[in-house]
């Protein structure tokens, strides 16, 4: 907007201020001023950006009012002010529609041409000058930011005028008929004032309806002025109401030699907000030392007598009870300033946010990272290494099964919160077969968010998605096949090995948070729960996505890991032991257990290990399989043994020994055994 420096120095004491001293301090309290020009009044116009959050500024009062606050000068409004005598009614509470009006009566408005300074005041705004009542509703509009309607008592129906009774004194105006009653021309736009013409006019403030604001706005008032176009869409406010009326009868009563009577204020029951608590120690915590002050040994700090100032100086009424402040913040400042630390900026903002030191307060202290942030960049690093590459998700989702449900959501399409990570990867992939690209191996550490009873909890996972391209071959010579269940596994493994974990996968068949979320999407035959410290850290499977027969996406394989886990606890009692390498061949040995179909393997293959021989270098479980030659209760499990000595070479018979002490000692921990 532009502001007139005549027209403002009516307003308030400019003594000792220049326009680019004004300017400079206008920018920097959030109020950008682009230039500063004369115009061919020889009148100094600063042309003023405000934010959209301070609709309170877009109108000369306003602004003149934040000017005042930033350099401290009183503003001065009584000049344009005259005693009126003003009736004050209540609206019942039976009206639900309505809030505050204002109006009077006025017979015999005579229609003339504008004086020069009138015009002079709406050309800064290249406003086109109509007449004398039509340019005094435009300044009104300018200076205060508040609507003046003039309806035409000629044009009302008479059996209204006598239903009503509006102007007669032996009976009390109904508040909720008169509002009615305004509301007859509000579609009336087909009247023009003539100049030296006459009529009876109802001068109004506007209807303002408790859901909405509704503004009686005549076509000829309305210019195609970009200014005044916004003034007229900005939310009212009642602030400055009784001065804006009283300034607009002054002036029609000057102007139009006319006297206006009966003036009412109808009021609804206004709406009590609590002010706002203010903790002055916090506040200095928070805005740190002055600037001009930072180098003396106190280091002297904003106290509670400047901002005691500040907020005289912005209208803010200061409550205390000795310990505590609480602050009243005007109407017209209800809209951004809602928090203490809105308070707290407006300090910052009148003060100069230059006024403050911005420097990082040295210490001798280093700062340090949680071992977590470290056990992350390890986890990171090893999925890149192993080709995964990394990807990130919204937080939010459009699926409401057993997800959080956000109160006030951007959109419509995420208004939940995500209790799991590998649908984003599941959806992302399917994109790329959509649009007849690959499908990519992807990783992402992100968070998720479950109720637990009578809280919400924020966990940080581990998700991704490997396999689905035909790249393994069994040999050279024959066509690449899908990674198969042990292979993808086999990889998953090198994760913990590369992050030195020791883990267990067991059957899917257990109640786990992760594996109830995510059942949907595996494949329940080749599902398993991932376990470290013999708690379920993860899930791990195949896809099977119901609703795409795709073989290239129900290939691929999924997991998702509770990142805590996953965090080595460190042991000081822990020793790294390191053993003789032999120079000798060892000799492997596969043996074939038959077991009942009760009995796991990991059962069998701690009772193997737990054999203690000088020449047993390892054992492990390579093919759990059935014979159709077998009974039904019974499976076959396959282990290959690796003999070595350190100090010679094997001989058949000395193994042969060993096996046999293996199987004697499976056969008398397991009585089911054959």
């Amino acid at each position: 907007m532009n502001i007139s420096w005549k027209w403002l120095g009516e307003l308030l004491d400019l003594r000792g201020i220049t326009p680019d001293n004004l300017s400079e301090q206008l920018t920097l309290s959030g109020f950008e001023v682009e230039r500063v020009q004369l115009n061919v009044n020889s009148d100094t116009i600063l042309e003023v950006n405000a934010t959209s959050n301070r609709p309170d500024t877009i109108f000369m009062v306003g602004i003149a009012r934040e000017a005042s606050t930033v350099i401290r000068r009183p503003m001065s409004l009584s000049g344009t002010q005259v005693d009126l005598t003003i009736k004050k009614k209540s609206i019942p509470k039976s009206n639900q529609f309505y809030n505050d009006c204002m109006y009077g009566s006025a017979f015999g408005v005579r229609i003339s041409e504008s004086p020069q300074w009138l015009k002079d005041k709406l050309s800064l705004y290249e406003i086109k000058s109509q007449n004398n009542i039509l340019d005094i509703v435009n300044l009104i509009l300018i200076k205060w930011g508040k609507h003046i309607n003039l309806i035409c008592l000629d044009k009302i129906n008479k059996d209204n005028i006598k239903k009503y009774e509006l102007f007669s004194v032996n009976k009390e105006v109904q508040s909720n008929k008169i509002l009615d009653l305004a509301l007859l021309h509000h579609n009336d736009k087909t009247r023009d004032f003539r100049v030296d013409s006459e009529y009876d006019l109802l001068i109004q403030t506007e209807i303002r309806k408790k859901d909405k604001d509704i503004r009686n706005i005549q076509s000829h008032t309305l210019t195609h002025d970009t200014h005044l176009t916004t003034l007229y869409k900005a939310n009212a406010d009642n602030y400055d109401v009784l001065d804006a009326y009283s300034e607009a009868i002054t002036l029609i009563q000057h102007l139009c030699k006319v006297e206006v009577s009966n003036i009412t204020h109808l009021s609804a029951t206004r709406i009590i907000y609590k002010p706002l608590y203010f903790n002055c120690d916090k506040a200095v915590s928070l805005l740190g030392p002055i600037n001009k002050h930072y180098d003396l040994p106190n280091r002297k700090r904003a106290n509670f007598q400047l901002f005691r100032s500040i907020f005289h100086h912005l209208n803010f009424l200061i409550h205390s009870n000795h310990k505590n402040y609480y602050i009243s913040v005007p109407s017209y400042r209800l809209q951004d300033i809602q928090r203490q630390v809105d308070l707290v900026e407006e300090v910052s903002r009148v003060q100069g946010f230059d006024q403050f030191n911005d420097k990082i307060p040295l210490t001798s202290k280093a700062g340090s990272k949680d071992l977590s942030r470290y056990r992350v960049i390890q986890i990171r690093a090893a999925l890149r290494n192993m080709g995964i590459s990394e990807v990130v998700h919204s937080s939010f989702s459009n699926q409401s099964k057993n997800k959080i449900e956000i109160y006030n959501p951007l959109t419509n399409d995420y208004n939940y919160l995500r209790n799991e990570l590998i649908s984003g990867l599941i959806e992302a992939n399917l994109n790329n077969l959509n649009q007849s690209n690959d499908i990519v191996n992807v990783f992402e550490i992100g968070r998720i968010f479950s109720t637990n009873r009578t809280m919400q909890i924020q966990t940080n996972h581990l998700a991704g998605l490997i396999g689905g391209k035909k790249n393994v071959r069994r040999q050279w010579n024959e066509s690449p096949e899908y990674a198969t269940w042990f292979q993808a596994k086999g990889d998953i493994e090198e994760l913990f090995e590369k992050l030195n974990l020791k883990t267990r996968w067991k059957s899917s068949k257990v109640d786990f948070y992760i594996y109830k979320n995510l059942s949907k999407y595996f494949h329940p035959k080749y599902t398993s729960i991932i376990y470290i410290d013999e708690e379920p850290a993860g899930i791990f499977g195949r896809l099977q996505l119901e609703f795409r027969s795709d073989s290239t996406i129900n290939n691929m394989y999924g997991f998702e890991l509770i990142v805590s886990k996953l965090h080595r606890k460190y042991n000081k009692d822990y020793k790294h032991i390191f053993h003789t390498y032999s120079s000798y061949p060892s000799t492997v040995r596969d043996i074939n257990i038959e077991v009942s179909n009760d009995i796991s393997s990991e059962k069998v293959l701690k009772i193997l290990q737990s054999f203690s021989h000088d020449i047993v270098d390892s054992i492990r479980l390579f093919d759990v399989y059935y014979n159709s030659n077998l009974e039904k209760d019974y499976k076959n499990m396959s282990f290959r043994i690796k003999y070595r000595k350190f100090n010679s070479t094997l001989t058949t018979s000395e193994v042969d020994i060993v096996e046999s002490e293996l199987k004697n000692r499976v056969y008398q921990k397991l009585g089911s055994v054959r």
